[in-house]
């Protein structure tokens, strides 16, 4: 199966170490009660040689403690730019699966302050169907639903990696909708509503008439060019 990813975005945004561990732990929450086979996540990081690799804890203080060590870690960056620690956001990963070829994984950037589009949260999916649920096609309006509920993001989208490599015209190219789409400011895209593009209620959209397609070939690129275009919140 190729990866599925589901990212929500959103402007700069001052958060303390505990609104971000409470937010983690939502998200966390919100998968379990999606799917219980996502009850356990370890570290994105490569573990130390000889280290037994154990599921992290996700009690909210110990959340703020691994934020709180991400930031200091980032304390040469403040010092260079004399910007305070606690206006630095944080970048931390999970993965349900020691296998990451059979994982989930989560990756929250958050607390940045500067920057139009500088706080996201991301997940992935890979490896078999019956392992990787809720992140397929069936339940992905609801783990998108879910991320947009907790994290209160200007847009938000889901692609797969199929997805994009149909329509990328040039490398490093950033594209800004998905098979399913959220835009906060509706108005943005809504003139584009019609038979290519789908009002799923009020702040979501669909690509096509009917279920998200699993790749753009066929698709008019002029009219997908326009609505990346209309979502480009670096506008």
């Amino acid at each position: 199966m190729a990866n599925i990813y589901t990212t929500v975005v959103w402007s700069a945004r001052m958060e303390t170490d505990e609104e971000i561990a409470l937010s983690v732990r939502k998200t966390f929450d919100g998968l379990y009660h999606l799917n219980h086979d996502l009850d356990k996540w370890f570290s994105k990081e490569r573990p130390k040689k000889g280290e037994k690799i154990k599921p992290r804890s996700l009690e909210v203080e110990f959340l703020k403690d691994i934020i709180s060590k991400d930031r200091a870690e980032l304390k040469f960056i403040t010092e260079e730019y004399a910007e305070p620690l606690e206006n630095r956001g944080v970048n931390v990963g999970f993965k349900s699966n020691i296998d990451w070829q059979k994982s989930v994984g989560v990756s929250f950037n958050m607390g940045y302050t500067q920057g139009a589009i500088c706080n996201s949260c991301t997940i992935d999916s890979r490896g078999d169907n019956h392992i990787v649920e809720p992140l397929n096609m069936e339940h992905l309006f609801a783990v998108l639903k879910l991320m947009v509920e907790v994290l209160g993001p200007d847009y938000g989208f889901v692609q797969g990696s199929s997805f994009r490599d149909s329509i990328k015209p040039k490398p490093n190219f950033n594209i800004n909708f998905g098979w399913l789409t959220y835009v906060k400011d509706i108005n943005r895209v809504k003139h584009l509503v019609g038979d290519n593009l789908s009002l799923l209620d009020e702040y979501y959209l669909s690509l096509g008439p009917g279920l998200p397609p699993k790749s753009c070939e066929g698709m008019d690129l002029d009219f997908l060019m326009e609505l990346n275009s209309a979502m480009d919140h670096r506008k």
